[in-house]
């Protein structure tokens, strides 16, 4: 049976979570394109 991407996406960020090392690489990740989206030109 196929997964739905919304069951894919689920899985893949559970796996995320229980793994720190990758779990700490993707929030400073986020955070980093959060601040460079908020910073950004286009806002201003």
């Amino acid at each position: 049976m196929a997964l739905t991407p919304a069951e894919k996406q689920r899985r893949y960020r559970l796996k995320l979570k229980l793994d720190p090392v990758k779990n700490d690489e993707a929030k400073r990740k986020h955070l980093e394109r959060y601040h460079a989206k908020k910073n950004s030109e286009r806002y201003d």
